[in-house]
């Protein structure tokens, strides 16, 4: 019969791998365990599509539809755009270096830039107050912005 033993070598490697667990689940918002909705919603209704080729983007004249996405928030402070994901698009653009004052209640926009006009469901991942959100977004019949 052959005994069995647990070495030092074991117990560490068991210990590396627990580390990452715990620190990944501090970074969770709190509203995610909960079930409640992020502080941050798209207002229906309000948001629209820019034409075609009405941004130069860092540089890039190349053909750029805006997203102009209208949010509201159940929380005040400082809010900016970290990055978007928008249907059947793989190149989006947005500028990161706008950052905006809210209050609670307050409709607030930001702009996303694509090369495809095409309706459907994506994200916008925003920072308020320090803590990153991840908020569902739909372009479904987004009418022509207003000049």
């Amino acid at each position: 019969m052959q005994e069995s033993t647990t070495t030092r070598r074991t117990i560490a490697k068991g210990a590396a791998w627990a580390v990452p667990v715990i620190a990944v689940a501090a970074a969770v918002p709190a509203y995610a365990a909960s079930g409640e909705p992020p502080p941050i919603t798209q207002v229906t209704g309000l948001g629209c599509k820019e034409p075609g080729e009405s941004f130069v983007v860092k540089g890039d004249s190349t053909f750029k539809f805006g997203y102009r996405f209208a949010l509201v928030s159940t929380t005040a402070g400082v809010v900016s755009i970290q990055s978007a994901t928008l249907p059947g698009n793989d190149d989006v653009g947005v500028d990161t270096t706008i950052t905006r004052s809210i209050s609670v209640g307050q409709t607030f926009f930001f702009t996303v830039f694509s090369r495809k006009s095409a309706n459907g469901s994506g994200v916008l991942v925003l920072i308020l107050n320090g803590t990153v959100f991840t908020i569902p977004v739909t372009t479904n019949g987004f009418p022509v912005c207003d000049r």
